[in-house]
């Protein structure tokens, strides 16, 4: 996840038990456990949708064990602290899920830095957004845009952060959840509340590469 969302959490990325079984002489499954930890982002998130950023194709339930006993994962399923969940995963994916998995609480700095430098009112519009004023129109924003509405990109702007954010999630919004604007800006879900009303969103500025 660290590579995904550019964030310094300094705490372990691997998970916490690996094993590889053979189910013929030239196919296996990896399983992979991962621990539920006191902070982490996967906290309330159903273990089936962990990431919007791992191709749900790629990942798999194989049991949730809570309090030492199996649980059934139903649609109302959300995972809680201690809570141990193995995987069948293929691709690269285990040091981002254990990104989520881990505790988040023990680095201030690496959680202000995954939330970004300005905490925003989910109703503001993003045309309002000072740092938006005057290049709302230019063709070098709208060209990079992550977005772009069927009618034009100034509908964009007329939409609050919150739209924006649920208009680009293709789930149910959780804190952690990142929809990019563009290749320099991105807004970072921080609270959620029990309803799944978005209380509370980060906007994240990149460093993009100095041309050469």
């Amino acid at each position: 996840m660290a590579d995904l969302f550019k964030v310094r959490i300094p705490n372990n990325k691997d998970p916490e038990e690996k094993h590889e079984v053979w189910v013929s002489d030239k196919a296996s499954i990896t399983l992979y456990q991962f621990q539920v930890k006191s902070g982490a982002f996967a906290i309330g998130r159903h273990p089936k949708s962990i990431s919007n950023h791992v191709n749900p194709d790629e990942i798999s339930v194989f049991a949730l064990v809570r309090g030492q006993q199996i649980v059934i994962v139903d649609e109302d399923t959300k995972l809680k602290f201690g809570d141990s969940v193995w995987y069948a995963m293929r691709g690269n994916h285990a040091s981002q899920i254990a990104r989520i998995f881990n505790d988040t609480t023990l680095d201030r700095k690496a959680i202000d830095d995954f939330y970004g430098d300005w905490l925003l009112s989910p109703s503001v519009k993003l045309g309002d957004l000072p740092f938006f004023t005057g290049v709302m129109t230019s063709e070098s924003l709208v060209d990079k845009l992550k977005s772009k509405p069927e009618d034009n990109e100034k509908n964009m702007w007329q939409q609050t952060v919150a739209e924006y954010v649920k208009g680009n999630l293709d789930m149910a919004p959780v804190s952690g959840d990142t929809v990019a604007i563009n290749d320099e800006w991105s807004l970072v879900i921080k609270e959620v509340d029990d309803k799944g009303k978005l209380r509370t969103i980060g906007l994240k500025r990149e460093e993009l590469p100095k041309a050469g």
